[in-house]
C-alpha cells in the first residue's frame, strides 16, 4: 500500500505536457467579440508560436504546461512580458483553454477566465 502512495506524484504529474510554444491551433488573433476585432483595440491577445501580446503588454514564452482537466486542455503559460513604456520584463502566468471552435478562455486564474471569440482574418 505505501508503495502505491508513493507514486501518486509521479502519476498526476504524467498528465502534465510541457511545452515551448503554443499549438498551432491557437496561433491568431482574439477579442472579446467580432466587433472588437481592429488592429487598434487593446482588448485583443495575438497569439503566435513563442510570443503573445495583449493590452499594453508583449510577451515572449519561457514554457507552457498543457494539463487535461474537466472541462477540456488548458495551457498554462509562463512568460517574460515587458509593457510598451517600460524596459525590464516582469514575469507573468497566464492560462488559454480552448473553449469550441474559435473560442478561447483567457485570465490570471480559474476564477477570472474572461472569454475570447478568434477574430476573422481579413
Amino acid at each position: 500500500m505505501t508503495a502505491a502512495l508513493g507514486m501518486l506524484p509521479q502519476i498526476a504529474a504524467a498528465d502534465e505536457i510541457r511545452h515551448t510554444s503554443f499549438s498551432s491551433f491557437m496561433v491568431g488573433t482574439y477579442a472579446p467579440s467580432q466587433d472588437r476585432c481592429g488592429s487598434d483595440d487593446k482588448s485583443t491577445i495575438t497569439i503566435s508560436e513563442t510570443k503573445f501580446t495583449m493590452s499594453d503588454d508583449s510577451c515572449v514564452v519561457r514554457w507552457i504546461v498543457e494539463t487535461v482537466g474537466r472541462n477540456g486542455a488548458y495551457f498554462s503559460t509562463h512568460a517574460a512580458c515587458t509593457r510598451k513604456d517600460q524596459s525590464e520584463p516582469r514575469v507573468m502566468d497566464v492560462i488559454f483553454q480552448p473553449s469550441g471552435g474559435r473560442q478561447l478562455l483567457v485570465g490570471s486564474s480559474f476564477d477570472n477566465l474572461k472569454p475570447y471569440v478568434r477574430c476573422r482574418q481579413r
